[in-house]
């Protein structure tokens, strides 16, 4: 009697066809992370070496032991103003604090260590221009005559990165010099680009302040934080804010800190900001002006925030926003941002039509100490 091979369900085969492709691609994740690794490993051993990034802390003694408790990083770049190459550093504003419960502060001067030819060499930087921490949230410093010569600058890329563009970051982090490949870029607004970011969360304390570089070299973007997806690291998501803005904080520091940012709606700009103030409250109006949705922005002012708000409430018709100015305390030693009512600084308030996509008020609160109330002024539109 012939043998008669033995016949296999078809259910079983498909199990065992997808088991085996999980299997494949299991591996294949777990090569692309060993890649990914060992690609870190061999960025970090060569930043160091050359002074195109710089490692910060808050005080010479910290900086003597680089066990200070703030220690953040830095970017040196290059930029034309009237003709003329100058050279600064760049830092988020957010990493310069008077002590760590402290993100509002910022200080006047601060120890950079700059690297050379793998050397260390110790300065005292001078902060000469800032955006608030919760808009741009990058301050310019100035180094020393001496320490210039050390120094080899980023230039700044003339165009904006795209979507699945691969971004590389140069910092430190609070042990060593970090370089983080891959960043792919998932997002980009006005202000800031979004990129997915592999390294764990727990060692990118320090990484703020780092240069964020496209495939050329050239500096797109100031690494300025990042979010840790508690359930899947590989949603995690780090900011950088747009390495442009520069030459504005560069125009300020030649203008008596005065330069002006545009802010930007739907592709179009539809007022301009001091450079040291930030939008602190916002909201959706309805055909009467009434409101009918608030919004309010803290550590980082949100674009999505506002297109959330306008997709769950339609029937809004004017987008109104509200901006503060940034005041250094009475010390002169920090720059505070504050949102409450103790806050006097000059507020200004924008009223924006949504239907009609043009600016119809700007009304300025001054504060009057001897009637201690806003004195309300409204101010022609350009």
């Amino acid at each position: 009697m012939p043998r008669v091979a033995p016949t296999v369900p078809a259910n079983v085969s498909g199990v065992s066809s997808k088991a085996q492709l999980q299997q494949a691609l299991s591996k294949l994740q777990q090569l692309e992370q060993e890649n990914l690794r060992l690609k870190n490993i061999l960025a970090t051993e060569v930043i160091p070496k050359d002074a195109y990034i710089f490692q910060a802390v808050e005080s010479g003694k910290a900086a003597a032991s680089l066990n200070g408790t703030n220690i953040f990083s830095g970017t040196v770049v290059s930029i034309p103003y009237n003709g003329k190459n100058e050279v600064y550093g760049v830092i988020a504003t957010h990493a310069i604090a008077m002590s760590s419960g402290e993100k509002d502060a910022l200080h006047r001067t601060f120890t950079a260590i700059v690297y050379k030819n793998g050397l260390p060499h110790e300065a005292t930087v001078e902060v000469v221009a800032y955006s608030p921490k919760s808009m741009l949230d990058m301050a310019l410093v100035k180094f020393p005559a001496d320490i210039e010569p050390l120094l080899a600058p980023y230039s700044i890329s003339e165009g904006a990165p795209y979507l699945q563009d691969n971004l590389l970051s140069k910092g430190f982090t609070h042990s060593s010099a970090a370089a983080i490949p891959e960043r792919q870029v998932v997002g980009v607004t006005p202000i800031s680009i979004r990129t997915t970011i592999s390294m764990p969360a727990e060692k990118r304390p320090g990484l703020c302040g780092s240069a964020v570089l496209n495939d050329k070299g050239e500096l797109v973007g100031i690494h300025t934080g990042s979010v840790h997806h508690a359930e899947d690291p590989a949603q995690d998501v780090a900011y950088a804010t747009h390495a442009h803005y520069l030459y504005k904080l560069v125009e300020a520091y030649h203008n008596n800190g005065v330069a002006k940012i545009p802010f930007y709606f739907d592709d179009k700009p539809i007022f301009d900001m001091d450079i040291d103030e930030y939008l602190t409250a916002g909201s959706l109006l309805d055909e009467n002006k009434k409101a009918i949705k608030n919004l309010t922005f803290e550590s980082k002012f949100s674009y999505s925030k506002i297109k959330h708000a306008i997709a769950d409430k339609p029937e809004g018709r004017y987008l109104q926003l509200t901006t503060r100015r940034a005041l250094w305390d009475k010390d002169g030693q920090a720059l505070i941002e504050g949102r409450t009512s103790s806050d006097h600084s000059i507020k200004t308030t924008y009223v924006y039509d949504l239907k009609e996509q043009k600016l119809i008020k700007k009304r300025q609160s001054v504060y009057n100490p001897a009637t201690r109330r806003d004195t309300k002024i409204d101010v022609p539109l350009d």
